[in-house]
């Protein structure tokens, strides 16, 4: 494979040429997929994402080094695999769309409406203030600005509307879901029996629980 010398001044008669309608186009395509990845960063779509991404990389690598059979296969793959993104990932779709209808694409989606803020509080109060009268514990996480993935997978999938109901029969004892933390994303409860970090006290009883 011959070495071209001339690249580097190639490259700086291309970057010479390039207007500012042509920054504008690339700022433009710049954030429109990062709002494609803040739409898609906490779902299933995520990782598919990932494995095109590797596979692209693989074809390439392939067209490098000459390897046509392969590499007319990873492009069929890919190709099929776009023709079952809507099929797929429906949910996903549905919401991204909703939220472009909504006006709300180019806004964080883990921003919520003050009324929708105030709602869940209220639910959390209202649920806290039930539990102690029973006498009855829980643990409640409630997400801030950093994401609480590597928590919430410890636990139980849920990704259900907060309400006060809902959350009791969470904490019900003695219930699958009792025994660990409920994290909490906006209004939304994302999982419960989740497991928080642990003391590093070895003197305590194991008898005393998660909580």
């Amino acid at each position: 494979m011959a070495i071209d010398f001339n690249f580097p001044e190639r490259l700086r008669g291309l970057v010479s040429t390039i207007g500012f309608l042509d920054y504008l186009d690339i700022l433009i395509v710049t954030i429109l997929f990062y709002q494609i990845y803040q739409q898609i960063h906490d779902t299933r779509a995520i990782t598919l994402v990932k494995g095109l991404m590797v596979i692209v990389l693989i074809k390439l690598i392939c067209d490098g080094i000459n390897l046509h059979a392969m590499s007319w296969f990873l492009e069929k793959s890919v190709n099929w695999l776009f023709v079952a993104l809507p099929i797929l990932f429906q949910p996903e779709l549905r919401r991204a769309l909703e939220h472009i209808g909504q006006g709300q694409f180019f806004t964080s989606s883990s921003l919520l409406k003050r009324e929708d803020a105030e709602a869940a509080v209220g639910e959390i109060v209202k649920t806290a203030k039930k539990l102690s009268s029973t006498k009855t514990g829980a643990l409640m996480v409630i997400e801030r600005k950093m994401k609480l993935n590597d928590i919430s997978s410890t636990g139980i999938y849920i990704d259900g509307i907060i309400s006060s109901e809902f959350l009791l029969n969470v904490f019900i004892v003695n219930t699958p879901l009792h025994d660990g933390a409920a994290i909490i994303r906006g209004n939304r409860l994302i999982s419960a029996a989740c497991v928080l970090p642990l003391t590093e006290n070895n003197t305590l009883s194991t008898e005393l629980g998660t909580r």
